[in-house]
């Protein structure tokens, strides 16, 4: 049989001995147990709410979590900047995992993320990570992996995936231009961005010198500190191969000019073809190096052209047909 105690006037207010307990007990029959309904608004104002239901069904479809915040933003000193949800995740060798390793998501005030729009880092963004049992400051126990089935964004812009804490990124550029109708492939215009198979094969096959070859006019190769360690460079005029900032060599229109050519493997260079040497003036001594070269016959004692100079003497190789008079005469 219900009972009603209705209160016309005024409050109605049930008070205990400080830390006491007000308990509600609609008893249990057979495993089931009564119900509490509140027709109403419910204000806790307690420090601590504990629910220990099996299912909680809320209709809400916005739940409000750090509200009252006077801001601007988290407060960082007395809530460390954090607003999210915590996940108990049981015990194992009698240690509480409850707290130490709960799963958490998490917007942080503090934690910096790139800002696609601005180029440059602010402050907020979403953490997901497990906490550090004492204090729920930020700390190298962010999560690392995370398994999705897709990610989208919305009709115009990229997704960027920030690097390292910096502003080096990478872009998955949005597939769709709708007023253009262009496709992702033909999206990929800058150096941040991913390729696919398609920018690939389309770059390859656009070859305008010879279709299905991709036309390149430097080829790099990067340090680590993101210096050029060497490259080779297509001009109007030659093809340039760089090692740091010093062209060694180079191929024009008139052949290969280098300064040095060292054998491959071992001691001997092997020339199979006519070797012209143009005539040249006599050279500097070089220090430990004989210098060969050709120069005018003229007036050449030796009628051959070619000559020598090293650190101690400077002559023309004599011609056979020469060495057959000075041998004669001498």
């Amino acid at each position: 049989m219900s009972k009603i105690l209705k209160i016309n006037q005024g409050d109605y207010v049930v008070q205990v001995e400080p830390g006491g307990y007000i308990i509600l007990d609609t008893g249990e029959v057979g495993g089931i147990k009564g119900t509490v309904t509140i027709k109403g608004n419910l204000d806790v104002q307690g420090a601590q709410t504990q629910v220990s239901s099996t299912d909680t069904a809320i209709s809400d479809n916005i739940i409000i979590l750090n509200s009252g915040e006077p801001g601007p933003g988290i407060n960082v000193p007395i809530k460390y900047g954090l607003s999210g949800f915590k996940i108990n995740r049981g015990t194992t060798d009698g240690t509480n995992l409850g707290d130490a390793l709960s799963a958490q998501v998490l917007f942080s005030e503090t934690d910096t993320a790139y800002v696609p729009s601005t180029g440059a880092r602010a402050n907020g963004s979403f953490v997901l990570r497990t906490s550090t049992g004492a204090t729920d400051v930020l700390s190298n126990l962010k999560l690392t992996a995370i398994e999705l089935r897709s990610i989208s964004s919305n009709s115009t812009n990229d997704i960027v995936v920030d690097l390292r804490n910096s502003a080096s990124v990478i872009k998955l550029v949005n597939s769709t231009d709708t007023e253009n109708n262009t496709k992702y492939h033909e999206r990929v215009v800058h150096d941040d961005c991913l390729v696919t198979k398609k920018f690939v094969s389309t770059y390859i096959a656009s070859g305008t010198v010879t279709p299905g070859m991709a036309d390149v006019d430097k080829i790099y190769k990067f340090n680590l500190d993101n210096t050029v360690a060497s490259k080779v460079l297509a001009t109007l005029n030659s093809l340039d191969m760089i090692i740091g900032t010093t062209i060694i060599a180079n191929v024009t229109a008139s052949g290969l000019n280098a300064n040095t050519i060292n054998p491959y493997t071992g001691s001997l260079i092997t020339v199979n073809s006519i070797v012209g040497l143009t005539d040249q003036s006599d050279p500097t001594v070089i220090s430990s190096k004989t210098q060969l070269y050709s120069k005018s016959t003229a007036n050449g004692a030796g009628k051959s052209g070619l000559y020598f100079i090293n650190d101690t003497a400077s002559d023309e190789l004599v011609a056979k047909n020469r060495a057959l008079l000075f041998s004669m005469l001498f």
